[in-house]
């Protein structure tokens, strides 16, 4: 699968939430934004929210619903990986 140019090109920043609740995680990435860290060859520091690349009005966009989505949710399951911890320091 090939990466489209906007991910190849920019950084990713946002929010993330971790909650723990009875033994159980959730986490919560928010606010995500592309910091652009190349543009016609040159550095550039332009930031533009994922929804521009990602949504059309309210609903997501055929290739991002169909592609993208699954790169994200990938880098995100490894980024975020939690395991069970050995309590005997």
């Amino acid at each position: 699968m090939s990466l489209p140019i906007y991910m190849t090109t920019s950084n990713f920043i946002g929010r993330v939430t971790i909650d723990f609740k009875d033994k159980r995680y959730r986490i919560t990435v928010r606010d995500i934004q592309l910091l652009e860290i190349m543009s016609n060859l040159r550095f550039a520091t332009d930031i533009e929210k994922l929804e521009v690349y990602a949504t059309r009005g309210d609903e997501f966009k055929p290739r991002f619903e169909r592609k993208d989505i699954y790169l994200f949710q990938d880098n995100f399951n490894s980024l975020f990986e939690l395991s069970a911890v050995d309590n005997d320091w």
